[in-house]
């Protein structure tokens, strides 16, 4: 999947890829439209979400695995990570309906 121009030059391909697998995630249990409204309510705060979440990753880390929400958490302190993760998130539901 080549989800996003608009910043994708700012992600890795690694957090690419994590967050195309976060969007797949999302659409195959039919949370696209609430995530979509999510995310766009905390866009313009994701790096002060990335730091609520390592407040609280001493508790978030008990149910997710440690590498990737370490990346995830890094992620979202650049500002193309949320529009990607929306944009793949749109584009994958589009898909899916057909």
């Amino acid at each position: 999947m080549s989800a996003v121009d608009d910043g994708a030059q700012d992600l890795s391909a690694e957090e690419r890829a994590l967050a195309e697998a976060l969007a797949r995630e999302v659409v195959a249990r039919g949370l696209a439209v609430p995530a979509g409204l999510l995310l766009e309510g905390v866009t313009p705060m994701n790096f002060v979400l990335s730091q609520a979440l390592a407040f609280f990753s001493p508790v978030i880390r008990i149910v997710c695995e440690q590498p990737k929400f370490a990346q995830f958490q890094e992620m979202l302190e650049k500002r193309a990570t949320i529009p990607y993760i929306l944009k793949a998130i749109q584009q994958l539901e589009e898909a899916r309906r057909g």
